[in-house]
């Protein structure tokens, strides 16, 4: 089990739009992210108006999309529509990012089930104060049976799950990958210069999901 700061976590679960958020992500968003609960509708009035006013935008205009945008940035609209463009233009213009990582509806049917079955991306739940943590157990990746491509696409759609989870957007999340028991080969084959300098531009100019730490690691027990 996890433990970070000396708190247990709480288990991973799906957001759930019905249930109230917890009143500690009350409190972050208003000390870390700028929120004012009275002030959160204009300011999303105001994202959406600047939006329709840029054609070469095109993009979700709903409440917990902009949101992510918006509180990653602190509600700095200039930032935030900064951003937001540069997210539609990695997804879409190949040029700018990679495309075709979010062309979901290309992907084998039964890739979702060959991904399921390796287990190598473990959701851990979320500190006591609200920050998600998703571990990666990389000799659980098995590029026989999957390939680095795929891997990056599945990667995406869990990346905008997490996206459209407010308790994501607040608390940010903690990224460990655990590199006990990699082999030379496999290390070679997820080794690939444009994919990683790709996906660096992508996490650091386009996603707004806020790292709060990433961590690579050796465990000595099984998990």
């Amino acid at each position: 089990m996890l433990r970070l700061r000396g708190r247990s976590p709480i288990p991973f679960d799906l957001y759930d739009p019905i249930t109230p958020l917890p009143s500690i992500y009350a409190t972050r968003a208003r000390e870390e992210l700028n929120e004012v609960v009275t002030e959160v509708s204009s300011h999303l009035e105001r994202f959406r108006l600047s939006i329709s006013s840029l054609p070469h935008i095109t993009c979700p205009t709903d409440d917990i999309f902009l949101l992510a945008f918006l509180r990653y940035e602190k509600y700095d609209h200039a930032n935030a529509m900064k951003r937001l463009e540069n997210f539609c233009a990695f997804r879409s213009l190949p040029g700018e990012g990679k495309p075709e990582w979010f062309q979901y509806d290309s992907l084998d049917r039964d890739l979702y089930k060959r991904i399921g079955e390796l287990r190598y991306l473990i959701p851990l739940g979320s500190t006591f104060d609200g920050t998600s943590c998703v571990l990666i157990k990389a000799e659980r990746l098995n590029f026989d049976v999957v390939t680095f491509h795929e891997v990056m696409c599945t990667s995406q759609i869990w990346n905008d799950v997490m996206l459209l989870d407010p308790r994501v957007q607040i608390g940010g999340f903690i990224f460990l990958m655990d590199m006990a028991g990699v082999k030379l080969r496999e290390l070679q084959r997820m080794s690939d210069q444009q994919v990683s300098e790709f996906g660096c531009k992508y996490f650091q100019e386009a996603l707004p999901l806020r790292a709060k730490k990433n961590d690579l690691f050796q465990s000595s027990r099984r998990i």
